[in-house]
């Protein structure tokens, strides 16, 4: 399904007439409900119904123009049920509810809703007035077998186009609280203790949790979970899918922390405010890699994220720019920084995993600037860094030529 093909929520929750250009979105639902739908295996044609039920006996809905018998059966028993839910839902059972809900119908039949089915429907609630036990338990199911196609019509439409996890499980939540009065509801990403599994290929990516504190679910109730379940499980994995690799793309698999992309990224938000800019090298890597193996090298690294994450523990951002170079943005003040400088140095000299290096001379080189005192932009601090911690490492090879040569 194309993203662009979305309702977004305010139309669906207007209350209000719509605008023209708001009724061409929403003309999208019957579509995109049927598409979603399409996947659940009813026994009868309920994709088709939904995918139709916008449409007129007389030819004039939407969204294909279908007229008579051309709309499918069950799209017309829908429009039909459709109407008379809305009037008598709230008076279920009231003579009078009934009698104004019929006479709707019959005004619209041959015109918005096919006259027989009208024929039909009326001569069959006529009879559910006089509430004997059959003919109001089978009142009971009809209105049961509307209030799930219209469950699960809406909520296709909430998850149509919705590629973000947090709303989804935000608009079945909802969903399920408006559907299930008297209980609490929630969507869980995996598995969890107590709920019904939402599994897509074999695997629980989600769980649905309702729970009535005095009474138990019924059979319909967890029959009806259980198609809600199997209905978001394609829309919801791919969503949690999404966003693994989007997490993926922006976070250093070896470290664990920010990479170069995340960085460039958030320098956008960073323009105008105030804040550090640590640049971070790493001296004598080379020769760890060359005397102790890559593999040494690259558990290094991971131990130099892990203590970048210790020593600056409310940045902003902690980001490993590629090879031994990682970045520090705070917005600490530069005395907070100094010591934070000062501890994380400490750590790398003092980690006992380390103790091999010290005839390299291993340790970090680090360089510190601020926005503005340093730069006006995020790049010029960072070349301000630069120049530091290059001043830093240069005093640091002085120094270490010698202590060799003596």
């Amino acid at each position: 399904m194309r993203e662009t093909e979305t309702i977004p929520e305010y139309i669906l929750n207007k209350t209000g007439p719509l605008t023209p250009e708001e009724m061409k979105k929403m003309r999208l639902h019957p579509r995109l409900g049927a598409e979603i739908i399409s996947n659940i295996k009813f026994p009868y044609p309920v994709a088709d119904s939904i995918m139709a039920h916008h449409e007129r006996f007389d030819g004039s809905g939407y969204p294909n123009g279908l007229a008579g018998k051309g709309i499918p059966l069950g799209a017309r028993v829908l429009a039909v049920a459709d109407v008379f839910d809305t009037c008598t839902s709230d008076r279920v059972g009231s003579e009078e509810a009934i009698d104004r809900a019929i006479e709707i119908l019959k005004h619209g039949a041959g015109t918005l809703f096919d006259p027989d089915i009208v024929s039909v429907w009326e001569s069959i609630h006529r009879d559910v007035v006089s509430w004997n036990p059959a003919t109001t338990r089978a009142y009971t199911h009809i209105q049961r077998a509307t209030s799930e196609i219209k469950i699960l019509e809406s909520l296709a439409d909430s998850i149509a186009g919705v590629t973000d996890v947090k709303e989804i499980i935000a608009g079945v939540g909802t969903l399920l609280k408006s559907s299930f009065p008297g209980c609490k509801a929630a969507v869980h990403v995996g598995e969890h203790d107590e709920g019904i599994p939402v599994i897509f290929s074999g695997s629980v990516v989600a769980t649905i949790s309702v729970y009535r504190p005095d009474e138990p679910l019924t059979e319909d109730e967890t029959r009806l979970l259980t198609v809600i379940a199997e209905k978001i499980s394609g829309t919801l994995n791919n969503a949690i899918a999404l966003e693994a690799a989007k997490r993926q793309a922006t976070v250093d698999q070896l470290t664990g922390l920010a990479n170069r992309h995340a960085f460039e990224r958030i320098s956008k938000s960073l323009a105008g405010q105030h804040c550090s800019i640590v640049l971070v090298d790493v001296n004598a890597f080379k020769g760890v890699n060359d005397n102790f193996g890559h593999q040494a090298g690259d558990a290094t690294l991971a131990r130099i994220g892990a203590h970048l994450r210790a020593a600056f523990d409310h940045a902003r951002l902690l980001c490993r720019l590629g090879g031994d170079e990682f970045l520090v943005v705070s917005m600490a003040d530069t005395r907070t920084l100094r010591m934070q400088i000062r501890n994380f140095r400490k750590m790398i000299i003092w980690d006992p995993a380390h103790e091999p290096y010290k005839k390299l001379l291993f340790g970090v080189s680090c360089g510190l600037a601020n926005i503005p005192a340093d730069g006006k932009t995020i790049e010029q601090a960072m070349q301000r860094a630069d120049e530091r911690m290059y001043a830093v490492k240069t005093r640091f090879k002085q120094w270490a030529s010698r202590v060799t040569a003596a």
